[in-house]
């Protein structure tokens, strides 16, 4: 395996690690207990939109919605509470109509399916509500609009005798029901829509959890008509025919359709699990992985690259680290390209993942402070051949509990991020993050087989040159020196493992060296 190391070539003591951070917003609705963001989106103004909730006098949680400039200044915050009882939103999109469109669940006994359509400017245009035939907990889990104008929302309804339907609705524009679609599984059970997408070809594409007769789940997707005729139903129950579910659906720019999940095989019980389908509903290949451990494993999210090869996120539960994130790349055949396992002790977890308009990775993760008891809000860069570029965690002021929920890649180049951080009395706030992708060069908690003593670097300070000693188990043999924008300024081959590098030509400043392909920091300070 290569090796690789990071190192921080400064002219100030006071400065280590290039700083990403461009701003941090904060919220909480008029004391409330408990704030969190988990959605975002950037519109077509260049202002953020974003979406959460606020639990409301220790009793009821209710949807909160905030946009913000690109620069961290609030524009506008929209409150929700339908009837003192639990909303909140589960999806947030911007529409073709430069409108948003939000889908969740409001109460006002034990909850309804609902969408809701804002303008850009804090206007609620409408707001639908579905209530299922049973008048029981119905719930909206996503959202899309088709390049037919139209509005398609997918989620769970209350039937009668048959518990929980997997429910797909449209709208138009106005807010009018074009139709319901439902589906109940042989079992009479729970079957839950959790991730919809409109297709290339004018079709409708959902997946999610359905149950047979024996009662055992399904991975399963259905494919709709814009007029929401069914046109197949594909189940997944996993290698051993016992239970599968789907939570994320994407189609791809080869015309196929790839979908993340998890499915329960003997002895590990779920695995991590991504397959993909033909636009009529033909398996093309499943993978499947697990933990050394033997709880849950699971695909959350996947994204189709510009590269034409698919990364999918979720976590893997190990014996010594608990849980931790994984990350995997396949080719649109199925060949794994590689995979990223930070194997840290704690309870890690990622739900969300992009792919940046400069061509990198970036994954808004939950990482666990282990041996301490609080969690991180983490952003994670990785390039399109699985290397770290870097690593940002958060602190908020209190010390206490932050988690990232979501992170998008703007068209002005920069990321948002969405999240939660704690305060000192145990409440927390909404949490908004911007970070500069381009010069995120931070340490980061990728496990490594080498340590920061098996790396010499001499003279220190420097001048002129510095030398590089590199163990023996080292297999490197380029260097790159980058300045703090991640613009590369020098890259030459190295030769053995003791190595002298010029510094001609290389300013005073902040730099950072890369030998290899994996992740190590040490510092050297340059002073002309």
């Amino acid at each position: 395996m290569k090796n690789t190391m990071f190192l921080s070539l400064i002219l100030l003591p006071i400065i280590f690690w290039a700083q990403t951070q461009r701003w941090t917003y904060q919220y909480n609705w008029q004391g409330s207990v408990y704030n969190g963001a988990n959605y975002i989106v950037r519109g077509p103004d260049g202002n953020l939109y974003t979406a959460g909730y606020t639990y409301n006098n220790y009793t009821y949680l209710d949807i909160l919605m905030l946009s913000l400039t690109s620069t961290g200044s609030e524009r506008w915050v929209y409150h929700y509470d339908r009837n003192e009882s639990n909303d909140q939103i589960n999806a947030l999109i911007l529409g073709a109509d430069n409108n948003l469109y939000a889908a969740g669940f409001t109460s006002y006994t034990l909850g309804d399916f609902a969408i809701i359509k804002m303008s850009l400017s804090d206007t609620v245009r409408w707001m639908y509500n579905y209530d299922g035939p049973a008048n029981y907990a119905d719930e909206a889990n996503d959202v899309v609009y088709g390049a037919d104008g139209n509005i398609y929302a997918c989620g769970e309804s209350g039937g009668i005798g048959t518990d929980m339907d997997f429910t797909v609705i449209s709208l138009d524009t106005l807010g009018t029901l074009r139709w319901v679609y439902r589906f109940n599984g042989n079992a009479n059970s729970e079957d839950i829509a959790r991730s919809i997408i409109y297709g290339n070809d004018g079709n409708l594409y959902i997946t999610g959890v359905t149950r047979d007769t024996a009662n055992h789940s399904n991975l399963t997707v259905i494919s709709l008509t814009t007029s929401g005729n069914q046109r197949w139903i594909y189940n997944y129950d996993g290698p051993t025919d016992m239970s599968g579910e789907g939570n994320a659906i994407i189609w791809g720019n080869d015309g196929n359709l790839y979908v993340a999940g998890k499915s329960f095989t003997l002895g590990n019980t779920y695995d991590f699990t991504v397959l993909s389908l033909t636009a009529t509903g033909n398996q093309r290949w499943v993978y499947n992985t697990h933990g050394t451990d033997v709880w849950e494993d699971i695909a959350n999210k996947l994204v189709y690259g510009n590269d034409g090869n698919i990364y999918a996120v979720g976590k893997l539960a190990n014996v010594a680290t608990d849980d931790d994130i994984y990350v995997v790349s396949f080719t649109p055949s199925g060949t794994v390209r590689w995979q990223y396992c930070p194997q840290d002790s704690g309870m890690d977890a990622s739900t969300s993942i992009c792919y940046g308009g400069d061509g990198n990775i970036y994954i808004s993760e939950r990482t666990d402070n282990f041996p301490s008891t609080r969690y991180d809000f983490t952003i994670t860069s990785l390039t399109t051949t699985g290397s770290v570029r870097w690593t940002y965690n958060y602190d908020g002021p209190a010390h206490n509990d932050e988690a990232a929920t979501s992170v998008i890649y703007g068209n002005d180049g920069y990321l948002y991020a969405t999240g939660t951080t704690a305060l000192s009395n145990n409440s927390s706030n909404y949490l908004v993050i911007s970070l500069n992708p381009a010069s995120g060069m931070q340490e980061n908690k990728t496990s490594i087989s080498l340590d920061r003593s098996s790396l010499t670097v001499y003279p220190n300070p420097a001048k002129t040159y510095f030398n590089i000693q590199l163990p023996q188990n080292a297999d490197c043999s380029e260097i790159k020196i980058f300045d703090i924008t991640g613009k590369q300024v020098k890259s030459e081959e190295l030769k053995g493992k003791n190595c002298r590098v010029s510094l001609f030509g290389i300013q005073n400043g902040v730099y950072f060296v890369q030998v290899g392909d994996e992740v190590m920091k040490n510092k050297l300070i340059v002073n002309k």
